[in-house]
């Protein structure tokens, strides 16, 4: 069924003249009274009465209430669409795992909510680049991302890439092991006696910030000593790895959020133990480019912001 021939058909139905409506139309009237047969064959009723007055069938009036509400539903979709299609995008890196900056980012997209005129907040998924990278490139508008001890050498970095990364929030690292472990008796551990442990990472590139922020606070630890005192570390490739793989004698780094996810809540057999090194902690960042005028890149930076120094009650948290 042709759509104009509905609109052909309520025209006629309105000015009760296939003459009338042929020159409302633009189309001869010859083309108008075929177009009507061949509606008329496909519906399989008649629409007009076969009088020399154009009159419309008991069908034809059933059928025009159908047809006007059709082209009216219609046409509304189509002009909603049409805006929706023409809506400017703010693009958003979306974040890997559930952390601390993941969830103060959800929160502040949430709501921010009308603030954002005619613009629509997308996540994207990359996983080959890092963040700065995305970012200088244009890939994404806005994009967390995450230090330690080199806090200042990731700033100056992105600076030199023309980004400017605002420090958002700043948490404490823990780790999290076996309720076996040595480590596991103590109220709290100092980077230099998790060193003498293997350290579980993941070695996704998906990670590298995260993996990065850690390695960078090992590093400071071991700076004055022979770099062969390196603690061990083994690679996991994604996330559930990451805590699958944990045995007895393993370490893992995460952060306040993580040891309340859902993942970490069914292993009965694990406990967190605090850091009790000031330098043990990550300060998470949002990025943009350092020419950006955009409002609601401001926007959603300074809400995330807003988020941070209010957070929210995390789901399924224990004691």
């Amino acid at each position: 069924m042709r759509y104009e021939y509905l609109k052909e058909f309520r025209e006629i139905a309105h000015c009760l003249s296939f003459s009338d409506a042929a020159r409302e139309l633009n189309i001869t009237q010859p083309n108008l009274s075929k177009h009507m047969a061949q509606l008329e064959n496909e519906i399989g009723f008649k629409l007009f009465t076969d009088t020399r007055k154009t009159h419309l069938t008991r069908a034809g009036r059933r059928y025009l209430n159908a047809v006007c509400n059709m082209i009216f539903e219609h046409e509304t979709a189509l002009e909603q669409c049409r805006r929706m299609g023409n809506v400017e995008k703010l693009s958003v890196l979306e974040p890997l795992f559930q952390d601390e900056i993941a969830s103060i980012l959800f929160r502040a997209v949430a709501s921010l909510g009308d603030q954002l005129d005619q613009r629509d907040v997308i996540f994207v998924s990359k996983k080959s680049k890092r963040a700065l990278d995305l970012l200088a490139e244009g890939y994404v508008d806005v994009a967390t991302t995450r230090a330690a001890c080199n806090a200042d050498q990731l700033v100056a970095e992105a600076s030199a890439m023309g980004l400017t990364l605002e420090p958002i929030t700043s948490v404490p690292l823990l780790v999290w092991v076996h309720r076996d472990h040595p480590l596991a008796s103590k109220e709290a551990t100092t980077v230099e006696e998790v060193c003498e442990w293997n350290i579980l990472f993941p070695a996704n590139r998906s990670f590298d910030d995260f993996r990065f922020a850690i390695v960078s606070i090992l590093d400071a630890e071991n700076k004055p000593k022979d770099r062969a005192h390196l603690p061990n570390i083994w690679p996991a490739s994604n996330l559930e790895e990451y805590y699958l793989n944990v045995n007895k004698t393993d370490v893992c780094f995460i952060t306040p959020m993580m040891q309340h996810s859902l993942i970490l809540a069914t292993y009965d057999d694990m406990v967190t133990v605090p850091l009790a090194d000031e330098t043990a902690r990550i300060t998470y960042f949002a990025g943009r480019r350092a020419d950006c005028d955009d409002e609601d890149v401001l926007a959603l930076i300074a809400k995330m912001r807003e988020q941070a120094a209010s957070p929210a009650q995390v789901p399924g948290a224990r004691d």
